[in-house]
């Protein structure tokens, strides 16, 4: 999984361009995905990186940094 598709995934999904996420944008407060739209996002990068991810530690991640190595420390 490559940051850049996290963030094209990310920018999908909440409509927000692609240019303005950054590994430190604030999931909740920045962005405003709301539980539901975060796990659409990770559902989809499960499927595309043919990974899983441990939905209990949705309440530790709150950047996009933090949400791509969640995802990748798991593969």
């Amino acid at each position: 999984m490559t940051k850049e598709k996290l963030f094209q995934i990310i920018s999908e999904n909440t409509g927000v361009e692609i240019n303005e996420i950054t590994e430190e944008s604030h999931l909740y407060d920045e962005l405003g995905i709301d539980s539901l739209e975060l796990e659409k996002i990770v559902a989809e990068a499960e499927a595309i990186f043919d990974t899983v991810y441990d939905r209990r530690g949705y309440s530790a991640v709150v950047t996009v940094g933090e949400l791509y190595q969640s995802l990748t420390a798991i593969r």
